[in-house]
């Protein structure tokens, strides 16, 4: 919204509650207490004449157990142009998951088919997305989530030491790969080196460390984006596990990549084939590999000009003026990341 604004669009977000006071922002702010279509319709009488809706979709953003499909209806009934960005599309359908989660999958594709074929456009932000929407490849558009960190311009390049971070909310599957790596990485870590977690959650995790590895980790909590920027700036690696391996619709790798931060993580079933190809992203691979790599990479992470070279990769290809640029333009399925 803020780079539409200034790029002299008129903007009005259309969000849930906050969750504290709002700052102050350049477009208008409409919230609704649910995504249901009586207080949608309600919420759309106050925005006056809308161009054009662009639904950013995750599921279980909208409530209802995230199946929300009367909201989808409302969506599809609007007389106004859409474009859709998925987001997130769906949970995993496969054997295993109890019948809930099977039935939440199945509705979830449903949603997405039928957003994907009302939208005028189709966003994705990872290309694995395409074959879970049922949108054709010829119509989806890969649209990489930029960074919501380090807004400010005079984030600090300066590091203080060695240290290696890592940014996220710290659920149950990232957690998990994380702790595994944390708990071989720390010990082995040369005396000058320390470990930093910075994230809602990240206390949490941080005093559930075994007592051994605590006197090394530091835990921030929730920070604003500045000041997580901040951090990752002055970090010599970012180690960023991700079950089904990194993807352009990663908000934690992006904010590495943005302040120049050189990225331990790994590939997966999702991720883009464009990483390995990425200088500053070094892929782990193997049963403890994640650890292996950060203790072997934080000399090489240091190398000179790698971090400008960072910062230039996500300026080109990743960043929120790229986004708005694209969102401008002509749609172009074929647009991808060439490093």
């Amino acid at each position: 919204a803020l780079a539409l604004v200034a790029r002299g669009r008129r903007v009005a977000v259309l969000t849930g509650p906050a969750e504290g006071p709002r700052g102050p922002v350049p477009y208008t702010v409409v919230e609704v207490p649910r995504f249901a279509p009586r207080e949608l319709t309600a919420a759309r009488g106050r925005l006056g004449p809308v161009r054009r809706w662009l639904l950013q979709w995750v599921p279980h953003a909208f409530g209802f157990k995230s199946v929300n499909a009367a909201l989808v209806a409302w969506v599809v009934a609007r007389p106004e142009p859409l474009w859709t960005m998925f987001h997130e599309v769906a949970l995993p359908l496969g054997p295993g998951h109890p019948p809930a989660h099977r039935a939440a999958a199945i509705a979830h594709r449903a949603m997405a088919f039928a957003l994907g074929r009302r939208s005028g456009r189709v966003l994705v932000s990872t290309p694995a997305w395409t074959r879970i929407t049922g949108v054709p490849a010829a119509r989806a558009e890969w649209f990489p989530v930029p960074a919501n960190v380090a807004l400010a311009e005079d984030t600090p390049r300066a590091r203080e030491g060695r240290v290696v971070a890592h940014f996220g909310t710290y659920g149950a599957e990232i957690g998990a790969r994380l702790r595994e790596a944390v708990a071989v990485l720390v010990p082995a870590l040369p005396g000058d080196v320390s470990l930093v977690l910075t994230g809602r959650g990240s206390r949490r995790f941080a005093d559930a460390l075994p007592e051994p590895l605590r006197g090394r980790v530091r835990a921030t909590g929730g920070l604003p984006g500045a000041e997580v920027a901040a951090v990752l700036a002055r970090a010599t690696l970012a180690l960023q596990p991700y079950p089904d391996g990194i993807t352009t619709r990663r908000g934690s790798a992006m904010a590495a990549l943005r302040v120049g931060t050189p990225l331990v993580t790994e590939t997966g079933a999702l991720s883009e084939g464009f990483w390995p190809r990425v200088p500053g992203v070094f892929l782990a691979e193997g049963e403890g590999g994640l650890a292996r790599t950060a203790l072997a990479r934080l000399e090489a992470a240091a190398a000179p000009g790698l971090r400008g070279e960072l910062r230039a990769f996500y300026a080109r290809w990743l960043s929120i003026e790229n986004t708005v640029r694209r969102l401008e333009g002509p749609a172009d399925p074929r647009w991808s990341i060439e490093p």
